[in-house]
């Protein structure tokens, strides 16, 4: 990251590029991709205006179009967004807020177009006066949005300091959001997605990676039930999708409960009263013993999506003080600059989003037999 290096360069001047990382990626171009993929597939696309969901015995029965034309079918997913329009207004299914761990239900958002900055490899996260500014990099433009609580300031306010900071930004746009999740994700017949589920914070590459997760595990669900999935099976897939994202709402809270980079009222209410749930055990436990991973390992579960690097990574990088100090011994210490040494090495050695770009962009380009399936396709053939 202070390289504004993104890849390790292989030996023939090739990016390394794994699946461990999230990408930041244009979600108009995303969705039209994803559209043709769709087409190509035989899906037909209808695109119209649902005037009602009509409720049935066994949750929706079927979706009236504004042309009177009725579409019914044996399973929903509900991708409508905020409005959650069949699991939360036509079933009914309650909604649990977050509104104790994050007090942020504003954002005002911009985006312009780049000019000769360099394309950063990371999102920015910059504390605000009553909240807190992202920034992603694209490689035809700079999004910046400030995410921040209208408790403790006004929208004009807000939009002011987001202003200051940004002189770029022209067009500016304003979102209210609800942060929270609905009690299950999958009622009846209907499986709902993303933000008609949940929301946390405008978090791009987070609530993407919550839309993939929930539509692997989906597949993967009516491809093993053989199309017929169990009630049993149904409490599981739902208790999965709820504890991942819950483990988000925790994850989050911690940032905003031990930073202290700003001395204003939303933040000194953030210190005082944001609710941790059971990351509190973790904070704890590094309060005391500072950087012990094994401690946090043993603590947290372990298939959680942030692990104790993630906890870690955010407590040292707050500097949140530990009672522990470690001395370490001359033996570490060379130890410790080798490491960092080899790592600078080969920071300094990558390639940029820019020289990535390049590469995987030219004709020549190809990538890893079966990069994107993780073996899924494989054994969906199998099964099916």
């Amino acid at each position: 990251m202070s390289k504004e290096n993104v890849f390790l360069k292989q030996d023939n001047g090739d990016p390394l590029i794994e699946r461990m990382f999230g990408y930041h990626i244009d979600n108009e171009r995303l969705v039209a991709f994803l559209e043709n993929a769709a087409r190509e597939s035989g899906i037909e696309l209808v695109d119209a205006t649902i005037d009602e969901a009509i409720a049935g015995e066994w949750g929706v029965a079927g979706l009236r179009l504004g042309n009177s034309r009725i579409l019914s079918a044996d399973l929903y997913v509900d991708a409508s967004g905020f409005s959650s329009q069949l699991l939360g207004k036509t079933l009914k299914e309650p909604f649990d807020s977050f509104a104790d761990s994050l007090f942020c239900d504003s954002a005002v958002v911009a985006r312009w177009d780049r000019s000769v900055e360099r394309i950063k490899p990371y999102t920015t996260a910059e504390a605000m006066q009553a909240g807190w500014c992202w920034q992603t990099d694209h490689p035809n433009s700079i999004a910046r949005g400030y995410v921040y609580s209208s408790r403790f300031v006004s929208d004009v306010d807000a939009e002011d300091e987001f202003r200051a900071k940004n002189p770029m930004a022209r067009k500016t746009q304003r979102l209210r959001f609800r942060s929270g999740r609905h009690n299950r994700a999958w009622v009846k017949n209907v499986v709902a997605i993303g933000n008609a589920y949940a929301f946390v914070e405008p978090l791009e590459s987070t609530a993407l990676h919550c839309i993939c997760l929930t539509s692997r595990l989906l597949t993967e669900l009516i491809v093993a039930s053989y199309r017929h999935p169990s009630p049993s099976q149904i409490d599981l897939f739902n208790a999965h999708i709820a504890k991942r994202w819950d483990e988000v709402r925790w994850f989050l809270a911690v940032h905003f409960k031990l930073n202290t980079c700003m001395d204003t009222p939303f933040w000194r209410t953030c210190q005082a009263d944001t609710d941790i749930g059971p990351a509190q055990r973790l904070v704890d436990h590094f309060l005391e013993n500072g950087p012990c991973s094994w401690g946090l390992q043993q603590i947290m579960d372990t298939e959680n999506i942030f692990g104790s690097e993630g906890y870690l990574s955010m407590f040292l990088g707050m500097k949140v003080p530990c009672k522990v100090q470690h001395a370490p011994y001359d033996s570490e210490l060379r130890l410790w600059e080798k490491h960092v040494s080899q790592n600078l090495a080969r920071a300094r050695n990558g390639l940029s989003v820019e020289q990535t770009l390049s590469r995987v962009l030219s004709p020549n380009w190809q990538w890893v037999p079966d990069y994107f399936s993780h073996g899924y396709s494989e054994r969906f053939n199998q099964v099916s």
